[in-house]
């Protein structure tokens, strides 16, 4: 049904039809306050402003395409399609609230006195994983703002996400009239107008006035751990969902891991159970806005696998938390808005910095009589955090200045300065911020911070700013407790048994001293038995040929699942390899090199020759390689987010904003792109595609300028690409498109919403929802996409790479393999079905049946179900699915008393299994696995289980294998002389490999 006819909207708004009777049927596709952003059939609202008249722009709205204008007068010789009314600004709003009603959809109000516009782009990307979602554009939140965005809305969409902000009483009644929200969120309540509404109770009389014209059926969704949000205890007969930190709340963490400036991980718990989410944003804030996103996404039946990638999604807003690197400086954009709380946010989120700390605070505008006190809080809390360079600018800010500047009297390493004015701010940029600082930018929005951001990343700044001395930081700046990054953070009782955590100082790191070298007493040992070599050697010989003589061969066990690696170990400050004669040392303890904890693009990397490992640098990495003695160490580059390794001695890295290749044994870095956002490389590692910042999308071969292909252009988004790199995925706005190589780019959809790529397929296949939620198939040689099924929205098993997965619709499971859907017949599923596994042609779940107390594991295919239609236990529920593959199904069950025991299929292989410890070595049916029992020392036992035997291999620290090599288990046990020991299992017995020992990894390559 088309709503927004003239027709309709003169009828609505009980207006008069200038020079439009022939068009009553005319439908409008869009609406706009500015002539500037009007586009075809939009319709146009004339405003009459105290400087500008909107309806002197009337014409220009028909030039640029309007289907009729909404005006108090029409202009003389106009003869467009004039909507006459009394008042424009009144009819705007009438017209949304007519709209709003027609349209039936779900509408979520967010609201809050800060991170309205944030939690409204998490709670919106989240929904539109199973939804066709509006959203509100930018901060359209006011009385104009929010009747504009709800005339955008379209008739096709499922739910709208809409923002709602005020600065007086009164207000958020008028909006919640309009809106009618079905969800009400808000986001706390903090020191925001108080010039109007007077204190922080009066913040909160004023914010949930929303309530006024909520769905009666609605729900409300407000933060726990806001101590005025906490006494909200029922909303129209229904108590609110309340999210935060606080094990009270409904939707809580029961671990957050900060991953500094690159967001954190958190494990969240609600009544249906807990699951993971990776938070890309920075800052302790953003773990609520994410846990406000999974309350709403739980009250629309969002699955825990959509709502974890719909958060994993998300990205920084302009001026809200935006981490930007340029110029050699890591920026913290937050130059919105601010307040006291959200200023402290910010400071707080700064100290997650590893570089000297810059701090550019400005006036917080609207804070009534707490003005003064809110500006003098966040100088004594800038000084309190370890701020390294406080900056106060504007004339509020000057009683922030002079109080940090009295806290700072007894700290030496704290720089305090202040500016009248931005433009003072801009002049003296120099003096202040330096080289690999991290800098942030913060002060409300009428003070104009975007133009010192401007300055810091203009052109003209590059190579400008000056490496900061060291004398100014001479105390090592003390990283928090609360903000150390990595760490895992236990929301539990004060009580419960928490872990050591050892204290930590980030200090620059130093360039390793050149000593000359002295022989220790175990190599002059080892020298001394130097004439026995030979002996030694020629024994090994002729054992060998014996062995050859005798047997014909010399067998060994080898374990095949990982490819060639080395180890690199961490002991005695030190990280090294171990060598034949003697151990090699890569880099100190004081090089604070990337190790086990570090970015996953960064991560310690072996090519066969040459070692390569990061060290933190600006909120980035520095690039460094060192030969596989040791030896001959250098810097690639500084600056690094990105690296991969192409071949023995080259690599592929993205530095500042630029893609670079880096050849070892020229020592010559070569720029391949400029502005890169995203590469990806193929399979051999010998071409590269990029996505830049302007839309470029690119494909080249690695070395060749001249191959330089520019597939696309205004592309919005890159998706996915094969292994080949001869087909690509990417959207321009919601055009699907796809890219061969040597051919034009074929469009696949003009509404697409959410892609799947099959990548562990031979063949690059895709599948896509469309905006009405119909799943697409296409095979990557066809002139067109396959329409597989109309309500294909619910997915589940995509992401394991294969196409074949399951659907949900109409209460019932279907099956899915490329183009084709079967229907399961003769089968129910439980209360729960899961996916645990798939291969191409089958997929594997969990079922659980609740009322019978029974779970199975399943497969099923094209030819229906397999032959593992199979009941794994039917008297207790099975916890976990362990493993599938080459015939085996491995499954935990709960004994009753909290153990687990191992069976495969309704076989019992072993009790008391340590969950997620089972690996295959594929070397015949060898499996190995940890019990849950520990020895006298805490040790695990490790055992190698051949399908048939159980074999004990020793005792480990860890409760998984840490990495197994062609012929070689690792993994570290006790050390019978100090610390730890890597011990290695080659198929017959442990031997040990390395004493004395802190931590090791196994790098493959």
């Amino acid at each position: 049904m088309k709503i927004l006819t003239i027709e309709n909207i003169v009828s609505a708004l009980g207006a008069s039809l200038v020079n439009g009777d022939e068009f009553k049927e005319k439908e409008i596709l869009g609406v706009a306050i500015d002539s500037r952003k009007v586009e075809k059939d939009f319709l146009f609202f004339a405003f009459k402003g105290d400087k500008v008249d909107g309806h002197d722009y009337i014409k220009a709205a028909f030039d640029n395409g309007a289907a009729a204008v909404v005006c108090e007068k029409v202009p003389e010789g106009e003869e467009g399609v004039c909507i006459v009314v009394e008042d424009s600004v009144e009819a705007i709003k009438k017209l949304a609230t007519y709209y709003r009603e027609k349209l039936g959809i779900k509408v979520v109000g967010v609201t809050g006195s800060i991170g309205k516009t944030t939690t409204k782009e998490f709670i919106a990307t989240v929904l539109s994983q199973k939804y066709n979602v509006f959203r509100t554009e930018k901060n359209q939140n006011n009385l104009i703002g929010l009747p504009l965005s709800i005339l955008n809305i379209k008739e096709n969409n499922d739910v709208a996400v809409l923002e709602m902000g005020i600065s007086e009483f009164g207000e958020m009644t008028k909006l919640s009239e309009i809106a009618k929200p079905d969800i009400c969120v808000i986001t706390n309540i903090s020191a925001c107008h108080l010039e109007t509404l007077g204190s922080l109770d009066g913040v909160l009389k004023a914010k949930t006035e929303i309530f006024e014209y909520m769905n009666p059926e609605g729900s409300v969704v407000v933060c726990g751990d806001d101590e005025r949000l906490a006494t909200i205890e029922e909303v129209k007969g229904k108590k609110p969902v309340t999210y935060g930190f606080d094990e009270k709340n409904a939707v809580h963490p029961t671990k957050v891991v900060n991953r500094g400036l690159w967001g954190s991980e958190c494990t969240v718990e609600d009544s249906d159970g807990i699951f993971n989410i990776s938070i890309p944003l920075a800052g302790k804030h953003m773990v609520l806005d994410a846990l406000a996103a999974v309350s709403v996404a739980k009250l629309l039946d969002v699955s825990a696998e959509q709502i974890g990638f719909g958060i994993s999604c998300v990205k920084a807003l302009s001026g809200r938390n935006n981490i930007i690197q340029k110029n050699s400086i890591t920026i913290i954009d937050d130059c919105y808005n601010a307040s006291p709380e959200s200023m402290k946010s910010g400071l707080d989120l700064l100290t997650e910095a590893i570089t000297p700390t810059v701090a550019i605070l400005g006036d917080m505008l609207e804070q009534g009589e707490n003005e003064e006190k809110g500006h003098e809080e966040v100088g004594a809390y800038a000084v309190e955090k370890g701020i390294n360079t406080i900056v106060c600018v504007g004339p509020l800010s000057k009683k922030m200045y002079d109080k940090a500047l009295s806290e700072s009297a007894v700290k030496s390493n704290t720089e305090v300065l202040y500016f009248a004015t931005v433009d003072e701010a801009i002049e003296n940029l120099n003096t202040y911020v330096k080289r690999d600082d991290t800098v942030l930018i913060k002060a409300s929005n009428g003070m104009h911070f975007n133009r010192i951001l401007e300055a810091i990343t203009s052109d003209e700044k590059k190579d400008t700013f000056e490496k900061r001395e060291e004398k100014l930081f001479e105390a090592a700046q003390k990283v928090p407790d609360d903000a150390l990054i990595g760490e895992i953070k236990d929301v539990t009782p004060s009580d419960a048994p928490v872990a050591e955590v050892k204290e930590e100082t980030a200090e620059p790191a130093a360039a390793p001293a050149k000593t000359k070298k002295t022989k220790s007493a175990d190599q002059k040992e080892k020298e001394s038995a130097g004439a026995q070599l030979g002996i030694i050697i020629a024994l090994a010989i002729v054992a060998i040929l014996a062995g050859v003589i005798a047997f014909g061969i010399v067998k060994h066990n080898i374990y095949k699942d990982a490819t060639q690696g080395t180890i690199v170990y961490y002991a005695s400050n030190k990280y090294g390899t171990k060598g034949l004669i003697e151990d090699n040392v890569i880099a100190k303890s004081s090089d604070n090199i990337v190790w086990n904890t570090g970015s996953p693009y960064v991560q310690m990397g072996y090519d066969g020759k040459y070692y390569y490992y990061a060290v933190p640098d600006g909120g980035n990495y520095e690039i460094f390689i060192t030969d596989k003695y040791g030896k001959n160490k250098k810097s690639v580059e500084k600056n690094v987010r990105k690296y991969e390794i192409l071949d023995k001695g080259n690599i592929i890295f993205i530095s500042g904003n630029g893609l670079y290749t880096y050849n070892a044994k020229k020592d010559e870095t070569n720029l391949i792109g400029e502005s890169v956002s995203k590469f990806v490389l193929n399979k051999k590692k010998t071409e590269v595609a990029f996505f830049t910042y302007d839309g470029d999308l690119k494909r080249m071969k690695i070395g060749d300028q001249e191959s330089l292909e520019v597939i696309d252009t205004a592309v919005t988004s890159f998706e996915c690409a094969d292994e080949k790199l001869k087909t690509v995925y990417y959207f321009k706005k919601s055009n699907l498109y796809v890219g061969k190589k040597g051919k034009p780019s074929l469009l696949l959809s003009e509404d697409a919403t959410k892609v799947y790529f099959a990548h562990k397929e031979k063949k690059p296949i895709i599948y896509f929802n469309d905006s009405e939620n119909a799943l697409w198939y296409y095979n990557g040689k066809a002139k067109e996409a396959v329409k597989v099924t109309d309500n294909g929205q619910n997915v589940y098993g995509a992401t394991l790479g294969y196409a074949s997965f399951m659907i949900y619709k109409d209460g019932k499971w279907e099956f899915v393999n490329k183009d084709n859907v079967y229907t399961f017949k003769e089968f129910e599923t439980g209360s729960f079905t899961q996916i645990v596994s798939a291969d191409s042609k089958h997929i594997y779940f969990l079922d659980v049946d609740s009322a019978k107390n029974t779970s199975s594991v399943y497969s099923v295919s094209a030819k229906g179900f397999g032959k593992e239609k199979k009941v794994v236990n039917e008297t207790a529920n099975v916890d976990s699915v362990e493993y599938i593959g080459e015939g085996y199904i491995f499954v935990l069950k709960d004994d009753g008393g909290g153990k687990k025991d191992l069976y495969e299929r309704e076989k019992l292989v072993a009790r008391n299994i340590e969950p997620g410890s089972l690996k295959k070595t594929e070397y015949g049916d060898d499996f190995v696995f940890a019990y849950q029992v520990k020895d006298d020392d805490g040790f695990y036992k490790i055992v190698l289980f051949d399908g048939k035997n159980i074999k004990d291999i020793g005792s480990s620290l860890d409760t998984d294998i840490v990495a197994m090599s062609k012929k070689k288990i690792y993994f570290r046990s006790r050390g019978e002389k100090s610390g730890f020991e890597i011990k290695y299992f080659n198929g017959r017995k442990a031997k040990t490999y390395k004493e004395s020992i802190e931590e090791f990894k196994y790098i493959q390559y």
